[in-house]
């Protein structure tokens, strides 16, 4: 079979195919919410407290770090997402983002019960 691949699934079985790259989130979840949101030197809210969040990933797609934490976080007391990194947030927490300045693109993956 050219120009395929294999990836091992859930329960131990292979399968080929163009769709071997695709990510299965069913057996933590079984709702997706995803979205981005403008990050500057302002603190905002990315997400509310959700007591159903599984897990949730956060991209930062833009070319300055971002930082991440509880409310009232700042670039000197947040959690650092470089530039192009992705962080999984397993908490039920509300979380916030800030940056050092600019406008910057932060894409986050929410996986709910």
């Amino acid at each position: 079979m050219t120009g395929t691949g294999i990836f091992p699934k859930i329960d131990g079985d292979i399968f080929y195919g163009q769709d071997a790259n695709l990510c299965y989130f069913g057996v933590y979840g079984n709702n997706v919410n995803y979205g981005n949101k403008t990050v500057t030197g302002v603190a905002i809210q990315i997400l509310a407290s959700n007591t159903n969040r599984v897990t949730m990933l956060i991209y930062n797609n833009s070319a300055t770090d971002i930082y991440i934490g509880t409310s009232g976080v700042t670039t000197s007391n947040g959690y650092k997402i470089l530039s192009g990194d992705t962080y999984v947030y397993n908490d039920n927490d509300a979380i916030y983002a800030i940056a050092s300045g600019g406008s910057n693109d932060l894409r986050y993956f929410e996986v709910t019960n």
